[in-house]
């Protein structure tokens, strides 16, 4: 075969097509006022994003390295548009969204004026995403006067070996640790995300998520006086994303993810207070087809919908079947397109140029195979991805709130 290459069919059509990105975040690109729903909707609360992206840097995220830099919202901006809305709209939760919410800098000050704000309202504060660590625990404790949900943790793996290998640089000691605070504070349930079928990962891996289960629930049990506590475990199947380290790495397989749900399962039923919930691995396996395919899954989608595959994102919805025929149909090898691609192939999207270079993703796999860190580079260290600036494009907001009462650790 000769090698795949990329070719303009119009000369005016530029090529590569370059993502484009605003410098700095303006609240005057957000709506002032929003719209209240006349029914009860799922995401019932105002929101705000505080930042957009990430650089922690994870090796499965695509957000994170997409969403390059880092912009940050005014956080005097957020105080005074969440107050107003929160007066014009009646909603009684808030929403602080981000990709990693307790790396925005200036977290500390707004959640605490935030809560400051609006308790006697009985308006209460969401932060979506939390990292598993003390800091985090003293973040939702600011946010929790008004009432007090599940903490949730998303370690991705039980297992620490693993977890380098993905470029989360947290321990379970760490997580245990961060749980065993949370549980003093008054929380009795912690939710637990995490995947199977990383690059890498074997059963010990597994077992590994069972035993972090038990030492928080051991955790939760001693800081208690042996108060019920609960910890809720949910797995997701691996789905390797372009624009990624792991851009090129397999599908688990659904057989495989079968096994090893079994596995946990087999595992978790030995773990008093604790409940495992998983997804669907044929789901998964549609969900990575669709992640990685190019224009020959076309025609597949097309069939999909003319056999009823319609709003697929909702489980009740969804018509594996359907998917089933079309892709027979249209003649798609799915074992080839959910296998392992080789370093040197040309990917469907590589006519798009995310701002990432791939020679940078390709080094970041050969760091997850030697377990090796890549430190935020947020904070002043770049490691050359490809996005311009050498960090000067990063954004971060000003210190335009006073921290009040004591600095969290």
């Amino acid at each position: 075969d000769q090698p795949a290459r990329w070719e303009t069919i119009d000369d005016q059509v530029p090529f590569p097509v370059k993502r484009v990105w605003v410098e700095e975040l303006d609240s005057n690109d957000q709506p002032e006022s929003v719209i209240v729903p006349f029914a009860e909707v799922i995401q019932d609360r105002l929101g705000m994003e505080i930042m957009r992206g990430c650089t922690q840097g994870c090796r499965f995220c695509q957000a994170g390295y997409w969403y390059r830099p880092v912009r940050e919202h005014d956080p005097k901006v957020v105080l005074d548009r969440m107050q107003r809305q929160v007066a014009e709209t009646g909603f009684e939760e808030i929403g602080l969204l981000s990709l990693s919410t307790a790396d925005y800098s200036q977290v500390e000050p707004l959640v605490y004026n935030l809560a400051e704000c609006l308790q006697d309202q009985r308006v209460s504060i969401n932060l979506p995403s939390l990292r598993a660590d003390a800091f985090s625990v003293g973040l939702a404790e600011a946010v929790s006067r008004v009432r007090k949900s599940g903490f949730t943790f998303a370690p991705e793996t039980g297992s620490d070996r693993l977890r380098r290998v993905i470029n989360k640089t947290f321990t379970n000691a760490e997580m245990v640790r961060a749980a065993e605070a949370a549980f003093k504070k008054g929380w009795s349930l912690i939710k637990v995300y995490g995947m199977i079928g990383l690059p890498t990962e074997t059963d010990d891996d597994l077992e590994e998520l069972a035993r972090l289960t038990e030492d928080i629930l051991a955790a939760g049990r001693r800081v208690t006086g042996g108060r019920k506590v609960l910890v809720k475990v949910s797995v997701g199947c691996f789905v390797p994303k372009a624009w990624t380290p792991f851009q090129w790495q397999p599908y688990a397989g659904v057989e495989e993810l079968r096994r090893r749900i079994a596995v946990l399962k087999h595992r978790f039923r030995r773990i008093r207070g604790a409940r495992l919930t998983w997804s669907n691995p044929e789901e998964g396996a549609l969900e990575s087809l669709l992640s990685r395919g190019g224009r020959n899954l076309s025609e597949a989608i097309a069939r999909a919908h003319d056999l009823g595959a319609v709003f697929d994102g909702w489980t009740d919805f969804i018509d594996l079947d359907a998917w089933r025929r079309a892709l027979d149909d249209t003649g798609v090898d799915v074992e080839r397109e959910l296998g392992e691609r080789a370093l040197a192939d040309a990917l469907p999207w590589d006519f798009i140029d995310g701002g990432v270079r791939k020679g940078f993703l390709k080094g970041e796999w050969r760091r997850a195979l030697r377990e090796a860190e890549t430190e935020d580079c947020k904070w002043g260290h770049c490691y050359r991805c490809g996005v311009p600036g050498d960090g000067e494009d990063i954004r971060l907001a000003s210190t335009t709130l006073p921290v009040l009462g004591e600095a969290l650790p």
